[in-house]
């Protein structure tokens, strides 16, 4: 990304599933074999954490910092809570109730998903910006990635619930696993969820967050 490229916000639906792993999993021969068996194609992400299954139930969002703005010089949490923040704003414009995750919710989430061995899986725990509901369950995962050309966050908002039985399937796990993603996670359950009219009002979430970016495109 050169220097002088604003910074730019992005958002995706999906179709179909598909299974992004984070840059530390591997792809192994058995969980390969599994997803084509289900048609499923199987993707790595640059940054790391756990898996998600993204489908018609995920929006996809990403915003690109230039290198040289402030929030790509701050620290991971750092970025990691402006962006959360916008979110959190752009979702209770639209109704929707959500806030940060707390420090007790991330203590308890991270106690929770070793007990249930979750860690594999993105929204088996919770983590600094990421978005949680009026009870504490997780609503929005983030990722980070950070290269010479600057900042790549990512977001998923779960839009209404995943198909958890089918990660599971696909990285061999019990249904127990699958009823514990259930258990951790909510959706935006909004049915006429416009996501233009959501991403509206992420771009000038993001405007007050990284007030530094003014050419946001």
């Amino acid at each position: 990304m050169p220097e002088s490229s604003p910074a730019a916000l992005g958002w995706r639906r999906y179709a179909t599933p598909e299974l992004v792993l984070g840059a530390g999993q591997r792809v192994t021969p058995e969980l390969r074999a599994r997803a084509a068996a289900r048609e499923v194609d199987v993707v790595m992400r640059e940054s790391g954490g756990g898996a998600v299954l993204t489908g018609p139930w995920l929006l996809g969002l990403s915003l690109r910092l230039a290198p040289q703005s402030a929030a790509a010089r701050a620290g991971l949490r750092e970025s990691f809570r402006h962006f959360g923040a916008a979110c959190r704003d752009a979702l209770e414009e639209i109704g929707v109730a959500a806030a940060l995750a707390s420090e007790a919710d991330i203590a308890r989430s991270a106690a929770q998903c070793v007990a249930r061995d979750l860690r594999w899986a993105c929204f088996g725990s919770l983590s600094h910006g990421e978005i949680v509901d009026r009870a504490g369950r997780k609503l929005l995962g983030l990722a980070q990635s950070r290269r010479r050309g600057g900042v790549l966050l990512e977001g998923g908002l779960l839009l209404s619930e995943p198909d958890w039985e089918l990660l599971c399937e696909l990285f061999g796990r019990p249904a127990a696993a699958g009823a514990a993603l259930r258990e951790a996670t909510a959706a935006a359950d909004r049915r006429a969820f416009d996501p233009e009219v959501f991403c509206a009002g992420l771009r000038r979430a993001v405007a007050r967050h990284f007030p530094e970016e003014s050419r946001l495109r």
